[in-house]
């Protein structure tokens, strides 16, 4: 009698339980959201810039939250996972949308945002806008230009509204040598450029070619009515300058080399 006795309270308990998830269900199937159950979202996301070259340091969050959840490698790759909730109505409790931050302001914030009912992980590549890039910042590494200049100029940020003249930021450049007007040839920048494979080897040719784009850009604090020059760019200070002038010894190269400062000007055709 007494286990007949037990038997029933245990099963009058369980349908106890089995009414009030039941209970539950309906009402929580009843309201805006739906019913909440437990999720894992992964992250897979890898960063480049507008070149396709990847980029390292920036910060993804869950939005709304100020504690990140990973940052980009070497390789541009930021990966996370994070336990939440989810529902048919209201999507994720939180991490449902991912915020990219650049801590150096050099990129846009970027909102990724994941389709509600997605449970699996997010793989994807993610292209960055560029923001603390301002008008007028020097193209230094011969691998990147901007498409306005040839491939012989040292290039700069050039603003989007339509402008008649526009200065890059004042920067330092060594004079490798020069010459008479329009006696340069660019075999002679090709061949400087080797020895200088992370600075840019640039020369003008204002005046010389009869192409009216190669007198739209030209460069300040030199003569370059009666002279060509070969210059690379040597840095945005003068200790950086006076360090890349001790390799240009050192190559024992460029006779009568020295340091200027100077502008490169463009001007809208």
């Amino acid at each position: 009698m007494k286990i007949k006795n037990h038997l029933i309270k245990f099963i009058g308990a369980l349908l106890m339980i089995v009414n009030a998830q039941v209970m539950a269900d309906a009402i929580c199937g009843r309201s805006m959201c739906g019913c909440w159950g437990d999720v894992n979202l992964s992250y897979n996301l890898t960063l480049r810039d507008k070149n396709r070259q990847p980029v390292k340091n920036i910060q993804a969050f869950c939005d709304n939250e100020h504690s990140p959840m990973g940052k980009s490698n070497a390789t541009g790759v930021v990966q996370f996972s994070v336990a939440t909730k989810s529902s048919p109505g209201c999507g994720f409790e939180r991490c449902g949308s991912i915020k990219l931050v650049d801590p150096a302001k050099k990129f846009v914030d970027k909102l990724i945002v994941r389709p509600k009912l997605d449970h699996a992980l997010i793989k994807k590549d993610v292209v960055l806008d560029g923001a603390g890039l301002p008008v007028g910042t020097i193209y230094s590494d011969p691998k990147y230009t901007h498409p306005s200049f040839r491939p012989d100029d040292l290039s700069f940020v050039l603003p989007d509204l339509p402008f008649g003249r526009v200065e890059s930021v004042p920067f330092y450049a060594i004079i490798l040598k020069s010459l008479p007007k329009c006696s340069l040839q660019d075999s002679e920048r090709k061949k400087a450029q080797a020895y200088f494979p992370k600075n840019k080897v640039f020369y003008d040719k204002e005046g010389c070619t009869g192409n009216y784009l190669d007198d739209l850009i030209f460069y300040t604090n030199v003569n370059s009515d009666d002279y060509d020059f070969l210059a690379v760019y040597a840095g945005a200070n003068l200790t950086q300058a006076k360090q890349l002038a001790e390799k240009v010894k050192r190559l024992d190269q460029f006779a009568g080399y020295n340091i200027r400062k100077m502008q490169v000007v463009y001007t809208s055709p």
